[in-house]
């Protein structure tokens, strides 16, 4: 018997939390229907600490003070591009910028920053709002 089940491909994302001295994550979007945490695609020969920083310059211009990693986190969604299926895992860094005044880049054209109370689920991919639940249970215990 043939089996016809899609292979998937893992995909290793670096994702960037970025606090404001008020609390507020910083969240972007291509759409301004739904919005994510910057970050992108690990690109060949880089790390996945080096795609979160890249990513964040690049769709933010926003330029770390510190970087730290928190976590890795396997989201359950899969995707589709190019016929092929993807998974995601998302190796999620917390940043300190120097300043929070932001150049939006070519694939960004919308961003918000999000305070605790007001995240809003359905405007979020789901996968992100899940990465900062976590990031809220630990954010007290985190030391740079």
């Amino acid at each position: 018997m043939i089996n016809f089940m899609k292979q998937i491909i893992p995909r290793n994302r670096g994702t960037v939390i970025v606090q404001n001295k008020l609390g507020k994550i910083l969240f972007v979007s291509e759409d301004n229907i739904k919005f994510v945490l910057p970050g992108g695609t690990v690109e060949k020969g880089e790390s996945s600490f080096e795609a979160a920083i890249r990513e964040l310059r690049e769709e933010t211009g926003l330029i770390p003070i510190k970087a730290r990693k928190l976590f890795n986190y396997k989201s359950n969604i899969l995707y589709s591009e190019n016929k092929k299926t993807y998974s995601t895992k998302h190796i999620v860094l917390l940043v300190e910028t120097e300043k929070h005044n932001l150049i939006l880049g070519d694939d960004v054209k919308y961003s918000m920053w999000y305070g605790y109370t007001k995240l809003q689920k359905e405007q979020i991919l789901s996968s992100h709002y899940k990465i900062i639940e976590k990031y809220l249970k630990i954010k007290d215990v985190i030391k740079w």
